[in-house]
């Protein structure tokens, strides 16, 4: 849960599970 974000590159703020 929002590890992907960081994997994505995308930032912190946005959730997207």
């Amino acid at each position: 849960v929002g590890v992907d974000e960081e994997v994505e590159g995308l930032s912190h703020g946005s959730v997207r599970n």
